[in-house]
């Protein structure tokens, strides 16, 4: 929970070079750049937390709306689960932060390029996806 409360105070501060999320993702991007010497952070931008009792209703939802594709007895079970997992007491656990950046960079032919990433973090502060 503190990691949680750090990266959000981070999150919502501005950003400088210094920022420890900032260089958690520049050490994730800058390897897997066509030209790493060309890197720049443009931005940096708190996008949506997803909890997990948000993810199971969204779930349930899918369940219900497509009943001819999920009618088979695994997928009723997991239905069944879903709905009791919501009547938890503890159902507000963050499973996942989802964060926007922008950097800038040359890509293979050399052109300065603006790219966007979605970032997804753990709870823990930890890159899970970038895409």
């Amino acid at each position: 929970m503190k990691r949680l409360i750090l990266l959000i105070t981070l999150l919502s501060c501005t950003t400088t070079p210094n920022d420890p999320l900032i260089k958690k993702i520049s050490d994730y991007i800058i390897p897997r750049m066509d030209d790493p010497s060309s890197f720049k952070f443009v931005s940096l931008d708190m996008v949506d937390t997803v909890y997990y009792n948000e993810y199971r209703l969204a779930m349930i939802q899918v369940y219900e709306d497509d009943r001819d594709i999920f009618g088979d007895d695994k997928s009723l079970r997991e239905l069944d689960s879903l709905r009791k997992s919501t009547t938890l007491q503890d159902n507000s656990n963050i499973m996942e932060i989802n964060v926007y950046c922008k950097i800038r960079g040359k890509n293979k032919m050399g052109a300065l390029v603006l790219n966007d990433y979605t970032v997804t973090l753990t709870p823990d502060g930890e890159i899970s996806v970038v895409k």
